[in-house]
C-alpha cells in the first residue's frame, strides 16, 4: 500500500519510549538493542555492524530527539555503508589506490545523502515523478510499534550531517553505549 502523505516532524509516542509524564526514572528504558539480519554479510576483521552496536536511550527534549533520531540514520548509513565498502577494499593496494578508493567511497556515500534529502535521485515526466523517501523510526522492540519516526528529507539535512558524520562526530546525545569512534573504521 502506497502512503502519500509524509510525516513533517518526529512523532512521539511516549508511553512505547518511556517517557510518559510522571513516569519514574526506572520506567525509561536504558539501553535498546539495535537488530539487524546478519545475513547481510557486514562483518569482517575490524568491521563492526550497526546491528552489532547497542542503543543509547534517546534523549527526552523534542528538538534533541529529532536530532539524535537523524544522527543515529546517519551512524547506521555510515557503519553499514560506508565501512562495509572500505572492509571490502584489497588490503594490498598502494596508498594512492587506498585514498582514491576511500574518496569513491566518501562521494558514493555524499550522493546517497542527496538522493535522501531530496537534492538528487528523482524521475519525472509531465505528469509523474518518482522519489525516493527514506524514514527513521524508534521503534518498541517488544510490541514492534513505532514509538517515533521522521521523514529524512523534512529533518536538518544528510548532507549536512554528512561532514560531521565523516569526522566521526555524530552528535551531542550519544547514539551507542559504547561509542567506539576514536580510532574506529568510522573516522575518516
Amino acid at each position: 500500500m502506497l502512503k502519500s502523505d509524509r510525516t513533517r516532524r518526529a512523532t512521539f509516542n511516549d508511553r512505547d519510549i518511556g517517557r510518559a509524564k510522571g513516569a519514574p526514572e526506572s520506567a525509561r528504558p536504558t539501553n535498546i538493542s539495535i537488530f539487524s539480519p546478519t545475513s547481510l554479510g557486514i562483518t569482517g576483521e575490524g568491521l563492526v555492524a550497526s546491528y552489532q552496536l547497542e542503543l543509547q536511550s534517546p534523549p527526552s527534549d523534542e528538538r534533541s530527539f529529532e536530532l539524535w533520531l537523524q544522527h543515529a540514520a546517519g551512524r547506521i548509513i555510515f557503519e553499514d555503508v560506508r565501512d562495509y565498502a572500505k572492509g571490502k577494499m584489497d588490503p594490498n593496494l598502494s596508498s594512492e589506490a587506498k585514498a582514491a578508493a576511500e574518496k569513491a567511497i566518501n562521494d558514493a556515500v555524499y550522493g546517497l545523502m542527496m538522493v535522501i534529502d531530496g537534492v538528487a535521485g528523482s524521475l519525472r515526466n509531465g505528469q509523474q515523478a518518482v522519489e525516493i523517501s527514506a524514514v527513521v523510526s524508534l521503534l518498541n522492540r517488544s510490541s514492534g510499534e513505532v514509538a517515533a519516526q521522521l521523514d529524512l528529507r523534512e529533518g536538518d539535512g544528510m548532507c549536512m550531517g554528512y561532514h560531521g558524520w565523516i569526522e566521526g562526530d555524530f552528535g551531542e546525545d550519544p547514539i551507542v553505549v559504547d561509542d567506539r569512534n576514536a580510532g574506529s573504521a568510522c573516522d575518516a
